[in-house]
């Protein structure tokens, strides 16, 4: 009896791309140099994750619509902001966004980028260049889709796997308000008529001789 032969896919052949689950990539890295990550030695995954421990003060975050990378997430805020006319905070304000709305919003683009899809008309791209382009044209960059689109549970997964910029986003309940008003207090009246002070003997057993 024959041995049945297991056979792989080919590595080259993009026709499978599309069934490959996207949190499992990373930015700047195909499909394949995570498998092979994830296929090293212990002894190798030890000293990755020592380098990676080493790297992280200088991690840097990466910019919603190209690769523009900055370690200070306000700076690549405002990169987005000049560059691609792409104002978070005033998206954040405008559609009252607390922290994890916020995260859904930033996860949605990154999944709508990654299809090469424009979040707004639906619109497909050859490139993620001729989206961003189509986009800017269009102003489609600052138009926010209703929140039905974004806000849902599957938006609280990165597509990204280690996405800095989810980390650096602004979280307003974590300022606490200090109150500028001066407090006053409220103003007690006494009845000095019945006061106990009031009784000779009394006030003689409090006097200091």
């Amino acid at each position: 009896m024959r041995k049945k032969q297991h056979r792989k896919l080919n590595p080259k052949n993009k026709t499978f791309d599309k069934y490959y689950i996207i949190n499992y990539l990373e930015m700047g890295k195909g499909w394949q140099a995570v498998q092979a990550e994830r296929d090293e030695s212990p002894q190798e995954a030890g000293q990755e994750d020592w380098d990676d421990w080493q790297e992280t003060a200088g991690a840097t975050a990466v910019c919603l619509f190209c690769n523009q990378h900055s370690v200070e997430t306000t700076d690549l805020l405002e990169h987005m902001k000049q560059k691609h006319e792409f104002d978070l905070d005033r998206i954040k304000t405008t559609l009252k966004l607390n922290f994890y709305k916020q995260l859904k919003v930033v996860n949605f683009i990154r999944r709508r980028i990654h299809q090469k899809m424009c979040f707004s008309c639906h619109q497909v791209y050859a490139t993620q260049d001729a989206l961003v382009g189509h986009m800017t044209d269009s102003k489609h960059i600052q138009d926010i889709p209703d929140n039905t689109e974004w806000d849902q549970p599957e938006y609280y997964i990165p597509t990204y796997e280690n996405d800095t910029l989810l980390f650096g986003l602004p979280d307003d309940e974590d300022e606490v308000t200090v109150s500028q008003t001066p407090v006053i207090a409220e103003e007690t009246k006494v009845d000095i008529q019945n006061s106990i002070l009031r009784d000779v003997h009394i006030r003689s057993s409090l006097s200091v001789t």
